[in-house]
């Protein structure tokens, strides 16, 4: 196997394969700060319903603020993942993966895998994610592979066992 891909600089590409890679994280994120939100203005509610004292009024204002904060944190902190990414990074590469590595070449920089460092290999949401341990060592679009590439690509991952069972 010897396929090789060029991917343009695309801060969005980015974006795209954080939201996946962290979609669990996001839920979570958004589903706490919906309990924050719904929480505080209960407490508001009963400030104004039933003459609550200071503190409730307080407490429910500073839980609708953590609401709005948690629901946002997760969008934030994808932002910032790609903003703050490496200087070598905001370019171009190429990206190949032959029979003994996977290689991802910036103009400024290179990294090698060898195939034995990849614990497994997730096509999902539009993207081929390649897993060393539990982080996600490369975010490879689906769509930058030809038919025969993907195919090629799938046979290679599935004699190495590296594709989860289909369920």
């Amino acid at each position: 196997m010897d396929i090789t891909v060029e991917l343009p600089a695309d801060p969005q590409r980015l974006v795209t394969a954080s939201r996946v890679i962290y979609r669990r994280g996001r839920l979570a994120s958004r589903t706490l700060g919906v309990f924050a939100i719904v929480l505080g203005a209960g407490l508001l509610a009963t400030v104004l319903l039933a003459d609550g004292d200071g503190f409730e009024l307080l407490l429910g204002a500073a839980m609708a603020f953590l609401g709005v904060a948690l629901f946002r944190r997760y969008d934030r902190a994808i932002a910032l993942g790609v903003a703050r990414r490496p200087v070598y990074a905001h370019g171009g590469c190429t990206v190949r993966l032959t029979d003994a590595e996977i290689s991802v070449t910036y103009p400024l920089a290179s990294l090698h895998l060898a195939w034995p460092a990849i614990s497994k290999v997730v096509n999902t949401h539009g993207l081929w994610l390649f897993h060393s341990g539990w982080p996600v060592a490369l975010a490879l679009p689906a769509a930058s592979l030809g038919p025969t590439q993907a195919e090629e690509l799938g046979a290679f991952l599935s004699e190495r066992a590296l594709l989860p069972a289909a369920a």
